[in-house]
C-alpha cells in the first residue's frame, strides 16, 4: 500500500461507513437529498450489488491501514460523468488526499469514454467552490432550490389525482430505502412528487401548470402528514414560508 492508501470500487458492506461519512461531512446540503433517512443504505448497497457497468453508478472507496479514510460517487450519463459526492474524513483532510479522489475520478470518467465532469456545489460552501475552481472546473449554470413549510390549508381548483395502489407502492418503497417517487394529475398538468424519509416532499417535475400550481397541488394533498415540501425555482410565490434556501452551482471540466 503506498502513502495515500488504495482506491478501490465499494463492496456492499462498505455501505455504512460510507453512509456515516456522507452524514458528517455535508450536513446541511443533506435536507435537500434522498439520504436523511438511515434507509437509504439499503439503496446505496443495492446499486454496489448490481455492479457499476450495470447502474452507470461508480462509488470508489479510499482505504489505508483498512480503514475507509474517503470516497467518491459519480454516475456515467453517457458523454457526462456526475459526481453526485466526494469526501474524506477530517482527520485526513488537508493532506491531498481529496484531489488524490479527484484525479482518480477524471480518470474513470476518461476511461469510460466521457468528455465531461460536472458537479454541483452550493454557493454558500465557498470553500469547495474555490478547490474545484482551482484544479480546473469552470461555473456553467447556477439554479435555486429551496425548502418551504407545508402548513398552509390551501384549496386549489383541482385535486391531486393518482392511483391508490400507486401511492401504496410509493409509501412502501420509501419505508424500503427512504424515499420514492409518485407520478400524478393536476387538472391539465402532470405532476412528479418525490417522498423522503416520512416527512419532506418533493417537487421532482411538472409540466402543464405553474410551479404556485404544483405547490398547492402537493400541500393540499400532503400538508397534514408532511412538514417541508423542496422545489427548485427563482421564485417561490410570496404566500409560502421559505424556511432554507441555495443557490447551486454546475461546474464542468473538460476531459
Amino acid at each position: 500500500m503506498n502513502d495515500i492508501g488504495t482506491i478501490s470500487l465499494a463492496s456492499s458492506d462498505m455501505v455504512e461507513s460510507i453512509y456515516n461519512m456522507t452524514l458528517l461531512a455535508f450536513d446541511n446540503y443533506l435536507r435537500y437529498t434522498i439520504y436523511q433517512s438511515p434507509r437509504s443504505i439499503k439503496y446505496l448497497r443495492d446499486i454496489i450489488a448490481q455492479g457499476a457497468e450495470r447502474t452507470g453508478h461508480y462509488i470508489f472507496v479510499l482505504i489505508k491501514e483498512n480503514n475507509i479514510i474517503g470516497y467518491y460517487h459519480a454516475l456515467n450519463l453517457g458523454s457526462e460523468f456526475f459526481l453526485n459526492y466526494i469526501v474524506v474524513t477530517e482527520m485526513v483532510r488537508g493532506l491531498g488526499l481529496g484531489k488524490k479522489l479527484l484525479d482518480h475520478c477524471e480518470a474513470t470518467a476518461r476511461m469510460l469514454s466521457c468528455t465531461t465532469l460536472s458537479l454541483d456545489v452550493f454557493e454558500s460552501n465557498a470553500t469547495a467552490h474555490q478547490w474545484y475552481c482551482r484544479v480546473g472546473y469552470k461555473r456553467r449554470s447556477a439554479s435555486s432550490v429551496a425548502i418551504l413549510a407545508m402548513n398552509q390549508e390551501v384549496q386549489g381548483p383541482f385535486k391531486l389525482k393518482f392511483l391508490p395502489q400507486s401511492l401504496d407502492l410509493a409509501y412502501h418503497e420509501e419505508a424500503e430505502r427512504g424515499f420514492s417517487k409518485l407520478e400524478c394529475v393536476y387538472g391539465p398538468g402532470k405532476i412528479t412528487v418525490g417522498l423522503i424519509a416520512d416527512h419532506v416532499c418533493k417537487l421532482l417535475s411538472f409540466e402543464g401548470i405553474g410551479i404556485e400550481d404544483a405547490i398547492i397541488a402537493i400541500n393540499s394533498q400532503f400538508w397534514k402528514t408532511r412538514d417541508v415540501l423542496i422545489v427548485s425555482s427563482l421564485e417561490v410565490p410570496a404566500r409560502w414560508v421559505v424556511l432554507d434556501s441555495e443557490t447551486i452551482i454546475r461546474l464542468s471540466k473538460s476531459l
